[in-house]
């Protein structure tokens, strides 16, 4: 038996390719002893697959050739998609008689499939969160009412607060994640939802205290820097020691590391996001929400 290892690859029967011991060239013919003789004459020379086969792919029971294309780093998977469509039906009506085109995994399907599953969740975080949020600091006693249907009230400014900061955060997060490369996928995304639950703490202590002080008989501004300057530095403390909880994952050096590096980074930057807007946005917007009513407004106690 005759091996003869090249250094790089046949492309096509004939075509010179260098072997992989210097000074020698096969071009159908090999150098033995000084003399050329043709490898036609002891071989066979064709084209054909890999016997034994290294990689095997099966589909419904039948083998097939399987090919994949993927996308260049910070393209559009989704247009890839619509366009990949086109071609593959273009394709498929000039292939012979018993050779058809499958879909066997469609991605850009499962992506958008992913985004639509997070617009869902973010609705429905949005719903519960301002729900909760204007029965828990909204809610209040009326000093003096004797009937039942009016012993209660309920404020909506408080709660409206703590709504408008989610797809605040959220968009400032996108933001980030554009400038450090972070791509939408279903790691990302994952890590998002994750991150829903967590950057409305910040939001609602802010609220809480401002609340909580103007029911003492503060005006509305004073209130607000109180929130800055009371609960700020702690605020900040539980935001870091949350993402030094994710810090393993954004630290590691592997292959499953890299690729769950979204989880650290995506939850971190909203979690640093949803203390920034809570410590100057939300006592800002509290102002502006709250109106000059609440200055006059009489101290009430408050179910929580």
């Amino acid at each position: 038996m005759l091996v003869a290892g090249v250094a790089g690859q046949f492309e096509a029967v004939g075509r010179p390719a260098r072997l992989a011991h210097p000074g020698h060239w096969a071009t159908g013919r090999h150098q033995c002893r000084g003399q050329p003789i043709a490898l036609g004459d002891i071989a066979e020379i064709k084209r054909g697959y890999v016997d034994p086969a290294q990689v095997k792919v099966r589909f419904q029971g039948q083998q097939i050739v399987a090919l994949g294309v993927s996308m260049n780093k910070g393209g559009d998977i989704i247009a890839m998609g619509k366009a990949l469509k086109v071609v593959t039906e273009k394709l498929g009506a000039t292939l012979p008689a018993g050779i058809k085109l499958v879909e066997v995994q469609d991605q850009p399907t499962a992506v958008a499939k992913s985004v639509n599953e997070f617009v869902g969740v973010l609705i429905e975080a949005v719903v519960i969160v301002l729900g909760v949020s204007i029965v828990s600091l909204g809610l209040h006693k009326r000093s003096g009412a004797t009937r039942w249907f009016n012993r209660y009230y309920v404020d909506f400014r408080p709660g409206l607060v703590v709504g408008i900061t989610i797809p605040l955060v959220l968009a400032v997060t996108f933001l980030g994640m554009q400038y450090w490369g972070i791509g939408l996928h279903k790691i990302s995304l994952g890590s998002l939802i994750i991150a829903l639950g967590l950057l409305v703490d910040d939001a609602i202590i802010a609220v809480e205290m401002m609340v909580r002080k103007m029911e003492e008989g503060y005006d509305k501004v004073r209130p607000a820097t109180f929130a800055y300057e009371i609960t700020g530095m702690p605020m900040l403390t539980g935001t870091l020691i949350t993402a030094v909880g994710f810090l393993p994952i954004g630290i590691a050096r592997s292959s499953t590391g890299e690729y769950t590096f979204a989880i650290f980074g995506v939850t971190v930057l909203a979690l640093v996001l949803s203390w920034i807007v809570s410590v100057y946005f939300v006592p800002y917007l509290g102002t502006v929400l709250q109106g000059q009513a609440t200055q006059t407004r009489r101290p009430a106690a408050r179910i929580v």
